[in-house]
């Protein structure tokens, strides 16, 4: 399951004429997107293909029988399902933590893309910016790279001590509060993969004034905007957010940026990601796939072949 905004239509239009059920649009509502994740366990699977952990999640709470077995591509759903791992009846093969997929693919194409999606959705380089980067896990880490490569002087917002001690050694300044780099920030990225790590009404009067909020991570709720916030579109995907005389903007409604408003990996570097997605899909589908349960990493000899 995606966020709704990286949806696109057209490729909607085209799964639907192949033969595929269809429940997903472009700027569907959170609320459609869940009823989507319901429509689909309904639909009685045997196996998931999971990005962000909803439909492993969802099968979980509602005990639905017969799932043999499910893969997760993201860090995002990762961290959702590790809690409940041990209750799990079926197996949930991880393959964002082998090493072509987060080495590669969460290090170096998220940052490279979301900061090119940001160039051409404002017209816009880092140069002579201040961007904070809020996380340092494998995305957040290739985030700061790529907005440094783009001009920008960053700092990391890292809870973790070990996490801001590796960002440190990699020459960036680091903060453990967001609050502690707002008001400075030109640019703000959230790569965390938790929820409302900026809320705009309540951070509103610590946010700089015509600075930028972008999101990499894989839910939408990272930067969350209340009813009490004007928002007017002034680009495609750029949205002025005002109270009163001040204003920021956002980026793709808080979606991910790099392919909400971008257009995602290059095609030679997502190569790779689909192939891992084959062997892992033809693992789940295979005898050794289904043993066992709870979450686990994609075995070696399994994710070799996508080499």
């Amino acid at each position: 399951m995606l966020p709704p905004n990286p949806c696109r239509d057209f490729v909607v239009e085209h799964l639907v004429s192949l033969g595929a059920e269809q429940h997903a649009w472009f700027g569907m509502s959170e609320a459609e997107r869940l009823e989507g994740v319901q429509l689909a366990l309904k639909w009685k699977p045997t196996h998931l293909c999971d990005m962000g952990g909803d439909l492993i999640v969802a099968a979980h709470a509602a005990h639905t029988p017969g799932i043999l077995g499910a893969i997760e591509a993201t860090a995002s759903g990762v961290v959702r399902v590790r809690p409940i791992s041990d209750t799990l009846p079926f197996p949930v093969w991880n393959w964002d933590e082998v090493p072509i997929k987060n080495g590669l693919h969460n290090r170096f194409m998220v940052g490279t893309t979301a900061v090119t999606a940001f160039y051409a959705r404002t017209q816009l380089t880092f140069h002579g910016m201040e961007v904070a980067v809020a996380g340092y896990g494998m995305v957040g880490e290739g985030v700061a790279a790529a907005a440094r490569s783009f001009g920008g002087s960053v700092t990391v917002v890292e809870r973790d001590a070990a996490r801001r001690m590796r960002a440190e050694y990699s020459g960036y300044r680091t903060a453990a509060s967001i609050e502690d780099v707002l008001p400075s920030s030109d640019v703000v990225i959230t790569a965390t993969g938790a929820k409302k790590v900026i809320d705009v009404s309540r951070h509103f009067p610590l946010l700089k004034q015509g600075g930028f909020l972008l999101n990499v991570g894989h839910s939408s709720a990272e930067i969350v905007v209340g009813d009490d916030v004007k928002r007017e579109t002034v680009r495609p995907f750029v949205e002025r957010l005002s109270k009163g005389e001040k204003h920021v903007y956002l980026l793709a409604n808080g979606a991910p940026v790099n392919i909400a408003a971008g257009s995602g990996d290059s095609i030679n570097a997502f190569d790779l990601t689909l192939a891992l997605l084959t062997v892992a899909l033809a693992h789940v589908f295979s005898e050794q796939g289904t043993e066992g349960k709870g979450m686990a990493l994609l075995p070696e000899g399994v994710w070799r072949q996508a080499l």
